[in-house]
């Protein structure tokens, strides 16, 4: 009545699973499913912090083991590291070749648009001078008269080869001469008043918008940034 049983079927259900832990297979059963247990516990809370580490270096692409993910999202990572600082390196000296150009540039081309902008103010009232002049001239001569001395007094010279010299003419004015021209040593008279007064260039209106001067300034903005 007082001899142990062995079997399991007929135990108090405590004293069964106490054997059962306490055995080699209910040992090495538990071992196995407390592992798979831990390692499930594990990778649920790993896998989605590798995801996230490697969401932005690794590509999703490929047929690697969960090991060599691992293994490569390191090593990318570490040369990503050399690469992301020559990229900063090479960006800062971008800038800073980029400042030094856009000063040199800016600074010559404005002197130049200044001296561009003096230098067309000044030949505007000149020309403006010329044009009120002329202007006054065309009210206040005889032209037809002027253009008939000079006809009489250069007649037969370089520029009057086909006037018509009236020996009745008892006219003394001289030829007056340009002294900037010759041909070939051959002094040459002024043009005729009528002439002069018609040229074609101090009729020119210079207020329109084709005379304005366009910007020729640097603009830094046409260096992109990197």
């Amino acid at each position: 009545a007082n001899k142990e049983t062995k079997n399991p079927f007929r135990m108090h259900p405590l004293r069964a699973a106490v054997a059962f832990a306490t055995s080699k297979y209910g040992g090495f059963t538990i071992f196995v499913a407390s592992s798979a247990w831990i390692i499930t516990i594990v990778a649920s809370l790993y896998i989605p912090l590798l995801h996230s580490y490697t969401s932005g270096c690794v590509s999703n692409t490929g047929n690697g083991t969960f090991v060599t993910k691992n293994i490569y999202s390191v090593a990318y990572n570490h040369a990503y590291q050399d690469g992301s600082g020559l990229l900063v390196e090479g960006m800062d000296a971008f800038d800073v070749k980029r400042g030094k150009s856009c000063n040199s540039r800016y600074t010559a081309t404005a002197a130049l648009q200044n001296n561009i902008a003096a230098n067309f103010s000044a030949y505007y009232n000149f020309h403006e001078e010329i044009k009120n002049n002329m202007d006054l001239l065309k009210r206040c001569i005889d032209e037809i008269e002027l253009n008939n001395y000079f006809d009489s007094s250069c007649c037969g010279m370089a520029t009057y080869p086909d006037c018509l010299l009236d020996e009745s003419d008892s006219s003394n004015v001289a030829c007056p001469i340009d002294d900037r021209k010759d041909i070939m040593g051959i002094p040459i008279p002024y043009d005729k008043p009528g002439v002069v007064l018609r040229e074609p260039s101090c009729s020119i209106d210079m207020n329109g918008n084709e005379w304005e001067i366009n910007d020729s300034i640097f603009n830094c903005d046409t260096l992109p940034p990197c």
